[in-house]
């Protein structure tokens, strides 16, 4: 890259369909975008945003007023986001590290309810069951809500309660009510992000519960999704300033 330059960094070593969807559609419209597998410590400007990888702050980038960082600490432990949750005052599912009768049992790092489709006698930590009849995503992006979805059956579902891809499931646009935003901001303000797609439960008796933040949600597919997160990147990348250029 060009030095001095504003670059839109993707910070995503791994593979991840949502952070290729997101660097095509930046290509597309002419924003200069690069995806990060490996850290570059002469990066002194330009907007670096953390797709859902570890945290930035081991990373220490050189400090510069023209360099922005996105989600630089984020936490990648299920178990730990929940405390981080709880500690932040929202209505979680109840948690342990020890097994309880009846509780369902968890990885720290599970992804589309793996963990549960597996249903192991063991995990990291385990949660109370609870009657979540609806599931809701609210895009939470610097405390605006860039998009909201709801969960449903796309094709006759394998199982009524883990709702996942692998189950007959997924995500549709949908309005958030007042409360489900001011909960996803706070989710994402409690656990440390700057961004993050929140999943939100809806129990019988109409209590909001946070299920967890995602820091690299799914957009493959979700050309939706996928053009409001850049918006809204591009937005904090157009506030940077410029670095002079060396000679």
């Amino acid at each position: 890259m060009e030095e001095g330059l504003a670059i839109i960094y993707l910070w995503c070593p791994r593979t991840s369909e949502g952070a290729a969807a997101l660097v095509k559609w930046l290509r597309q419209h002419d924003h200069p975008v690069a995806q990060l597998r490996e850290w570059e410590s002469g990066i002194q400007s330009g907007l670096v945003v953390n797709w859902g990888s570890e945290s930035l702050a081991r990373l220490r980038p050189a400090s510069s007023s023209a360099l922005r960082l996105l989600n630089q600490n984020p936490c990648l432990d299920k178990f730990e986001q929940l405390q981080r949750l709880e500690r932040g005052g929202l209505n979680i599912p109840p948690y342990s590290r020890t097994p309880r009768r009846g509780w369902l049992a968890r990885w720290s790092g599970h992804y589309e309810a793996n963990d549960l489709r597996e249903a192991p006698s063991r995990g990291d930590y385990y949660v109370q069951w609870l009657d979540i009849i609806e599931e809701r995503r609210v895009h939470s992006f610097l405390g605006t809500s860039i998009c909201a979805q709801i969960k449903r059956a796309a094709r006759p579902p394998t199982h009524p309660w883990i709702r996942c891809t692998q189950t007959g499931w997924d995500w549709f646009a949908h309005d958030a009510t007042p409360d489900l935003r001011r909960t996803a901001h706070q989710a994402c303000s409690s656990g440390g992000y700057d961004f993050g797609a929140v999943d939100l439960g809806i129990t019988r008796a109409g209590d909001i519960v946070v299920l967890e933040v995602n820091t690299a949600p799914g957009l493959d597919g979700d050309l939706y999704a996928t053009r409001r997160y850049g918006e809204a990147i591009v937005e904090e990348h157009r506030d940077l300033p410029q670095m002079p250029r060396s000679r």
